[in-house]
């Protein structure tokens, strides 16, 4: 497991992270290694790419939607663009990069709807919300193979929600694929709730929504809870329509555990009354 020194510094004006690694190829290390979490510059590129294919190449039958291969010229051009939003957070052991995630801030409601497209997330209405709704949203989490199982996703996870809450975000969001339940379940333990689902039009993948506020409390569902399995789209599609969300995910059993709350209603947002500014980026990706 990755345990959290909580260890914040100024570096390059930026937060630092540090903590330690305890598994290797899967197994549990003697002497467990540093690794520090920051973001990411032109200077990374080379490293940004070397790992991008790595994962790649790493990839299971049936897991290419799971990310994207990219190369440093891709990253440079992100990097080089005037007034781009785009930023990117890594993880090092050294001077290794083992993790990375990324981050885009745009300013339109509309531009929330191309990531999740077909739904009204009236939940960020500015009429609803009484004042201004800023949204986080994360993308592209990305673990080397060798270093899978420390727990890396969960602390890119909150890093992220950090730097949003630094930057004035109201809300954060993540689109992930249905299937990569390696990627859900850091979600569900950094206490998002996933309360929507739908089909992604790019490549038809089933996609589904995760949702924690920042400045209000947490969302807490009540009643008793239900579970599905994370694989019967069609059932955990009747929750969300009967205003149930899901609330966790139990490891041994597949299982989503889903809860009754009022807070995802079916009001229609009003649209041109929603200024957001968003972090957003492709479907998440591989690993823990």
């Amino acid at each position: 497991m990755s345990e959290m020194i909580l260890k914040e510094r100024a570096r390059s004006n930026a937060m630092e992270i540090s903590g330690q690694i305890s598994k290797y190829k899967g197994r549990s290390l003697s002497k467990k290694l540093s690794f520090y979490l920051r973001p990411l510059t032109m200077k990374d590129c080379s490293a940004m790419e070397d790992l991008s294919m790595c994962i790649y190449d790493n990839l299971k039958e049936g897991q290419e939607c799971f990310i994207h291969k990219h190369d440093r010229k891709y990253y440079r051009e992100i990097m080089t663009q005037e007034n781009s939003d785009t930023k990117f957070v890594g993880v090092f052991i050294g001077h290794q990069l083992i993790a990375m995630s990324n981050f885009k801030m745009v300013e339109t409601y509309a531009s929330l709807q191309e990531e999740f497209p077909n739904h009204k997330l009236n939940i960020f209405s500015k009429d609803r919300r009484l004042g201004e709704v800023k949204v986080a949203v994360l993308g592209s989490d990305s673990v080397h193979p060798k270093f899978r199982g420390n727990h890396l996703n969960k602390t890119m996870i909150d890093y992220r929600q950090k730097l949003a809450g630094h930057l004035g975000a109201t809300d954060v969001v993540s689109i992930i694929d249905r299937k990569n339940v390696w990627n859900m379940t850091p979600y569900f333990e950094n206490e998002f709730n996933m309360f929507s689902s739908g089909i992604d039009p790019a490549d038809n993948g089933k996609i589904a929504l995760m949702h924690r506020p920042l400045r209000d409390n947490v969302v807490r569902a009540e009643g008793e809870v239900e579970t599905s399995h994370f694989e019967n789209f069609n059932q955990i599609d009747k929750m969300f329509y009967m205003n149930r969300i899901g609330v966790g995910y139990d490891k041994e059993s597949k299982k989503i555990m889903f809860a009754r709350t009022d807070y995802y209603d079916k009001m229609s947002a009003r649209n041109n009354n929603v200024n957001l500014m968003l972090m957003r980026n492709t479907r998440n990706g591989a690993g823990l």
